[in-house]
């Protein structure tokens, strides 16, 4: 059997095939289907199998679908209205019972189940490779578009409020993945061809001639750098007549080092580095945003091997982070500094709030093994009465 593409054979559904038929004109089978008064049916398609997809109905409005085996025996059959389209996919929907796609796989029919788009006039459908697309009209009369795919659901349904329509309109497939809907507007009584073009990021610049088609609201790129020329929208070429890079904070400029950091910002433009605090783009052995210190620069990272300490503010040699989790690593094993601003103290073993550098009679706790809050005599020393004198 020759492989019918669409319904009644072609766009104009002249029912005429492009391949010759046996010469004898013998019959080879005959097949009776639905049992209703003056029964007709809505065309056929031939799929690469042989199979042949029927779509009938009958005076009494009982509708069904017939898929028949190349030897005239019914493989299966659906009551409702269904609708055939190329592309090796039928929308079916039977009263409400049963809707969704069953699609054709080398051979083999799977069901999918979901919604199909209600309408007061009928539907048109159309399946394209991996996605279908078919018409309806709401009661408003308006035409509308649905979008979904042949292994799911609906993805998109749109009405076109502007548009007033007698019924769906057919459709056909474009270059791509373009459709081609032509209607007849109800209100000026026109025949109209719409065309619609595939949107993927959604900013109305269609795939055709959008250079970003996965990122909304970019859509050309005229230094070809990877990076949109629209300075409103995300990822922004800073540079967008310089093709650059720079990937970090500012996008599409010069970056010599491969860093990411443009040149503008980077303070070690001849090496490359991921620091972000102290200096942007030099070098960060533990990788903890700091820019480690050199012959040049002392305001970075103090303690270059561990990434959990960074700054030195009494110089006491102890780093600033303190808490539950700070701050040994298998490189540095230095307690933090629990006075970050004291270059005497940097422990409290005791917990009162004095350190335990004794030696220091400003602030050293005189009873570091004891938890205590005296202050007038000792510092942080038992006080039983809270007078501020040590017992």
């Amino acid at each position: 059997a020759s492989n019918w593409a669409l319904a009644g054979a072609d766009q104009q559904r002249t029912g005429r095939s492009n391949f010759a038929a046996a010469l004898d004109g013998a019959l080879q089978w005959r097949l009776k289907i639905l049992d209703g008064t003056e029964p007709h049916t809505a065309g056929a398609v031939i799929g690469a199998d042989g199979a042949i997809f029927v779509g009938t109905m009958d005076r009494d409005a009982n509708r069904g679908m017939y898929a028949v085996n190349p030897d005239g025996t019914i493989r299966w059959q659906n009551s409702g209205p269904t609708r055939i389209a190329r592309g090796g996919a039928v929308l079916h929907d039977s009263n409400g019972s049963s809707h969704g796609t069953i699609v054709e796989s080398n051979g083999s029919w799977n069901s999918i189940t979901h919604d199909v788009p209600a309408s007061t006039s009928g539907i048109e459908y159309t399946s394209m490779a991996n996605h279908w697309y078919a018409t309806t009209t709401n009661a408003n009369g308006n035409l509308v578009l649905t979008f979904g795919a042949n292994d799911g659901g609906i993805q998109f349904s749109h009405t076109m409020e502007a548009i007033f329509a007698s019924g769906p309109a057919p459709i056909s497939e474009g270059l791509e993945g373009s459709a081609q809907i032509a209607y007849f507007e109800s209100v000026n009584e026109d025949v109209i061809l719409l065309r619609t073009l595939l949107d993927k990021d959604r900013d109305m610049i269609p795939n055709l001639i959008d250079e970003k088609p996965r990122i909304g609201d970019q859509w050309y790129d005229s230094d070809g750098d990877g990076y949109g020329d629209n300075d409103l929208g995300p990822m922004a070429d800073s540079c967008p007549s310089t093709f650059g890079p720079s990937s970090i904070q500012v996008f599409g400029c010069n970056d010599f080092d491969l860093d990411g950091w443009t040149d503008a910002e980077d303070d070690c433009v001849n090496d490359d580095g991921m620091s972000w605090w102290g200096r942007y783009g030099c070098a960060d052995l533990d990788q903890d945003g700091w820019s480690d210190n050199d012959a040049t620069w002392i305001g970075g990272d103090r303690f270059g091997t561990n990434w959990k300490q960074a700054l030195d503010s009494d110089l006491d040699g102890y780093g600033d982070n303190h808490g539950p989790d700070c701050c040994n690593t298998e490189f540095d094993n230095k307690m933090p500094d629990l006075f970050p601003y004291n270059n005497k103290q940097w422990e409290d073993n005791d917990g009162d709030g004095y350190g335990d550098n004794s030696s220091d009679f400003e602030t050293g706790d005189q009873c570091p093994w004891e938890e205590g809050y005296s202050w007038r005599d000792r510092l942080g020393c038992y006080d039983s009465d809270g007078d501020g004198a040590s017992d």
